[in-house]
C-alpha cells in the first residue's frame, strides 16, 4: 500500500514516467473509491498545455521535477488538471478518504 510502502512512480503516462496527482477530486475518483489527498512540493515545474509539446514526455531529463496540464486545456479526459511528479519523495500524503468519509491518516480522526 502507499501508506506502508511510499508512492511507486508509473513508467509510463500521458506526461510519461512519475507519480500522478490531481488538484480535481473527481479525478481522483475515477480511478477508485479511496482518495488521498497530498502535500506536494513540486520544485521546478514545466506547464505542458499542448499534446505536441517537445517536452511532453521528457520533462525530467531536461532538468524539470514535475510537469503539469492545466484544467481545460481541451486535450485530456473530462478537461482536469494534472501533475506528474518525478521524485516520490516530494509528495507527503495528508488524509485519506475512503467513499467520502475523510480521516487524517496519523489520528484516524474526521476531516472537516
Amino acid at each position: 500500500s502507499i501508506l506502508a510502502n511510499g508512492f511507486k512512480p508509473s513508467t509510463v503516462g500521458l506526461l510519461g514516467a512519475g507519480v500522478y496527482v490531481s488538484a480535481d477530486v473527481d479525478k481522483a475518483k475515477c480511478h477508485g473509491l479511496t482518495v488521498l489527498t497530498v502535500e506536494v512540493t513540486p520544485g521546478k515545474s514545466l506547464m505542458i498545455d499542448s499534446i505536441n509539446d517537445p517536452l511532453l514526455r521528457c520533462w525530467a531529463a531536461h532538468g524539470y521535477d514535475s510537469a503539469w496540464i492545466p484544467a481545460g486545456c481541451g486535450w485530456t479526459l473530462a478537461g482536469y488538471t494534472e501533475t506528474c511528479v518525478a521524485d516520490p519523495g516530494r509528495i507527503r500524503v495528508v488524509s485519506m478518504s475512503v467513499q467520502g468519509d475523510m480521516r487524517d491518516i496519523f489520528t484516524a480522526d474526521a476531516v472537516q
